[in-house]
């Protein structure tokens, strides 16, 4: 049985809170001797991203996060034609930006955690990190 996204939702939030409940009152060195309370957070984690998977990418698009919209991870914000900063295979490590228009969009999925891959129209291949406001 598949639940609707709202009901999704509520599961990841009811997750958030039991995790920020418990830490309200507990410091670090208490939370790494206790294995179950490790283990609750684990879980509680793996659940928030397992419903955060089943959450269509329609209902996703209504409301883009402000950071996903422009830091170059969601296909659907891409636009050939424009303005944006890439990273280059070689310069991940330091974070090196190089800039330029938009030639060709060479990922397929809708999203990449690290960046959409395009080209750019001087011939440089990298994944977007940043959108320059149109």
């Amino acid at each position: 049985m598949s639940l609707s996204p709202h009901e999704y939702i509520h599961h990841i939030l009811d997750e958030i809170n039991f995790i920020l409940d418990q830490i309200s009152d507990i410091d670090y060195d208490s939370f790494v001797r206790d294995p179950t309370l490790k283990r609750a957070f684990v879980r509680s984690l793996e659940i928030i991203g397992e419903a955060s998977k089943k959450i269509p990418e329609d209902v996703r698009a209504m409301q883009p996060n402000k950071d996903q919209s422009m830091n170059g991870t969601n296909r659907s914000m891409i636009k050939q034609g424009a303005h944006v900063a890439v990273v280059q295979k070689q310069d991940q490590r330091t974070g090196k930006l190089t800039e330029g228009v938009i030639k060709d969009i060479l990922t397929k999925s809708p999203t990449h955690p690290h960046g959409i891959k395009v080209r750019l129209e001087s011939g440089i291949v990298g994944r977007v990190k940043e959108i320059s406001p149109s």
